[in-house]
């Protein structure tokens, strides 16, 4: 995570780089010089506001490449299965997890709706032949 005092180290650095000046300055020091009497209030927040977005925006590439590994744990357990790897729509042939409560998946393309009327039950069966 980068703080507001490392982004300012950082461009520090940069700068230095730039007028060949990095072996003249200690940029430690340099940095607690400017971080705590030099800046302002608001320009301290707006180094924090910077490096607060760009974790924002690092943390996001990482949560992408997080996505795109396809490779499951290798584990001993079903609990450690579906925690490591997460729940597989695939093996299960079944639609109930996509069904709404109260709909007994029935057969292909079909369903039973339990519907209660006071104390009657009725099941009334929906196909699509």
């Amino acid at each position: 995570m980068l703080a507001g005092k490392e982004l300012l180290k950082i461009c520090l650095n940069c700068k230095l780089q730039s007028d060949n000046q990095r072996d003249i300055i200690d940029i430690d020091s340099a940095t607690n010089e400017i971080w705590n009497s030099r800046l302002t209030i608001s320009q301290k927040k707006q180094f924090k506001n910077l490096a607060d977005n760009l974790n924002k925006a690092r943390n996001a590439k990482n949560i992408e490449l997080i996505i795109l590994i396809n490779t499951p744990q290798i584990t001993t357990t079903a609990f450690e299965s579906s925690f490591f790897n997460g729940a597989s729509f695939h093996d299960d042939k079944s639609l109930e997890p996509f069904l709404p409560l109260g709909v007994a998946y029935g057969g292909s393309f079909c369903y039973s709706k339990i519907i209660t009327e006071d104390t009657n039950y009725r099941i009334t069966k929906f196909c699509d032949l």
